[in-house]
């Protein structure tokens, strides 16, 4: 049952015992709903290719999943090889090991595509029933020649994303995703297997619809798995306590490759998480510098 051993479903997602003495909340841990999104790109068609869908997955957050994927042709040199140039997929029985751990994890989440093109993909939570053409990922400014709502490779992510840009219409999560928990304050990724030279998003939108949080970090050299709330930019009076109320109407994680770079990245889980119990010890040991150094990494605050 993946790295977490002790699951009760509540209420759309699971409580699990963490390592920290402390009931995690897994958004999602790819173990059912077997789903794929994929875009074949057409040297010579200027038309972005994108795909999207949502299914119903009753152990995730909110009942069901969102996954969209958008590649740009206007980015790609040469011939593509593989006639589904990126795809964002969800194989509930595929395993893989942990870089972390060294531990075999079922049931996997990936993103790839080929080179010398970009690629975006979108997971996204609002519970929603099951669509065909949600999310919908639009390229709201295609003249840049880059995939969705980038604007450059150095800040490719739009400082306020609207749930439009992400293909999101329905916001009916109303959760908290803490589980009641103040200890539970940073998304954990459980990576298994990851390209650097990426770009991640997280954005939290409350149940009108409109941005209320957001979080972007470009993966350059190293990376953390944890994301926590107080590393996020909020919009709208809200601040770390939105994750603990049942204002977020929906939740999308974001990546997009370097325009020059394949990417073949694998994750196990997503979940919220404590300040582990290994950190803190190292956090006391030496003065909280240690731990944040570690993962040579860039985080966009968001203006």
């Amino acid at each position: 049952m993946k790295k977490f051993t002790t699951l009760a479903f509540i209420g759309g997602f699971s409580m699990v015992a963490g390592a920290a003495m402390s009931a995690s909340v897994t958004i999602d841990d790819f173990t059912a709903g077997g789903q794929i999104a994929s875009a074949a790109t057409n040297v010579g068609d200027p038309t972005p290719q994108k795909d999207g869908n949502t299914i119903l997955v009753g152990n995730v957050l909110g009942g069901s999943r969102g996954l969209a994927v958008i590649t740009n042709p206007a980015r790609v040199t040469g011939t593509p090889t593989d006639i589904n140039n990126a795809s964002l997929e969800v194989d509930p029985t595929s395993s893989a090991t942990d870089i972390v751990t060294g531990n075999t994890v079922t049931g996997i989440i990936s993103f790839n595509n080929n080179s010398n093109q970009t690629s975006t993909g979108v997971l996204v939570y609002s519970g929603a029933g099951a669509s065909v053409v949600e999310p919908d990922i639009q390229d709201t400014t295609p003249a840049d020649n880059l995939a969705d709502f980038t604007v450059d490779t150095t800040a490719p992510f739009s400082p306020t994303p609207t749930a439009a840009e992400l293909g999101i219409t329905t916001f009916g999560l109303n959760a908290d995703i803490t589980g009641g928990n103040s200890a539970n304050n940073r998304f954990f990724f459980d990576v298994l297997s990851a390209d650097l030279n990426v770009n991640i998003g997280i954005y939290g939108y409350d149940t009108a619809g409109n941005l209320a949080a957001a979080y972007g970090e470009d993966l350059i050299g190293g990376f953390s798995e944890y994301a926590a709330f107080n590393e996020f930019t909020y919009f709208g009076g809200y601040n770390t306590n939105f994750w603990s109320s049942t204002a977020l109407g929906a939740l999308a994680f974001v990546v997009q490759n370097d325009p020059l770079s394949p990417v073949d990245a694998v994750l196990g889980s997503i979940s919220v998480v404590p300040l582990p119990a290994s950190a803190l010890l190292l956090l006391g040991g030496l003065g909280g510098l240690g731990f944040m150094s570690g993962a040579k990494r860039r985080r966009r605050k968001v203006a």
